[in-house]
């Protein structure tokens, strides 16, 4: 009576420590769910900052490429070196914002072309820091997507009930093992691994007990 009282309190304790381990996983999973969606919505905004930003440049850069004399001028200087030079020109402008180096810009772009310097044989990629940026998509996470396999499950039940009726034990050995040999190297199932683990360990002491009463029943 006294050793089904104690096998009764151990796996109240074993589904009760279960039971918190699978809390406590679950909880953390929402925590880094939370943390990616917050760093994918700071991610989104920083995109649409840029693309804002880009929207606007490349506006006021049409606007003073029609009307301005000056940038025009040396648009056209430009113009027969190709798209490359003219968008090396644009690029050197959004970084310094000052039109009245727009000359010497162009003269330094001239030489360099000519010299060999700069090589523009493709233009910049401005796909990342575009609108077309914000059509990226970012790799969404289910918190419940590895949720615990049935084997592990089936294995610590397996391993509870070996304590009672000792004789499934070696059932629960087998499973166990085949189970855990799947689960070692998911780092994403640690509370499975330790589900199986139990079982397991339960289920070994269910068959220690199997040996001790065969044990016993050939000595009466």
């Amino acid at each position: 009576m006294l050793v089904i009282i104690v096998l009764i309190l151990l796996v109240v304790f074993l589904c009760a420590a279960i039971s918190m381990m699978s809390s406590s996983t679950k909880a953390n999973k929402l925590a880094q769910e939370k943390l990616r969606r917050e760093s994918h919505d700071e991610q989104t905004r920083h995109l649409r900052q840029r693309a804002t930003e880009d929207t606007v440049f490349e506006e006021k850069w049409d606007i003073m490429c029609r009307y301005e004399q000056d940038v025009r001028s040396q648009v056209e200087r430009l113009e027969p070196y190709g798209d490359g030079a003219l968008i090396e020109l644009k690029r050197v402008f959004k970084a310094t914002e000052d039109k009245t180096r727009i000359a010497e810009f162009t003269d330094q772009i001239i030489s360099d072309i000519d010299s060999g310097r700069l090589a523009l044989d493709a233009a910049p990629d401005q796909a990342s820091s575009g609108p077309a940026a914000l059509n990226q998509t970012f790799p969404e996470s289910d918190p419940n997507a590895s949720t615990t396999p049935p084997a592990a499950t089936f294995s610590l039940i397996l391993g509870v009930v070996s304590l009672i009726v000792p004789f499934v034990s070696p059932i629960g050995v087998i499973l166990g093992h085949i189970t855990l040999k799947k689960l070692w190297t998911d780092a994403d199932q640690k509370s499975a691994r330790t589900m199986t683990v139990i079982g397991l360990v339960l289920s070994y002491l269910g068959l220690v007990l199997v040996v001790a009463f065969l044990t016993a029943g050939s000595y009466l």
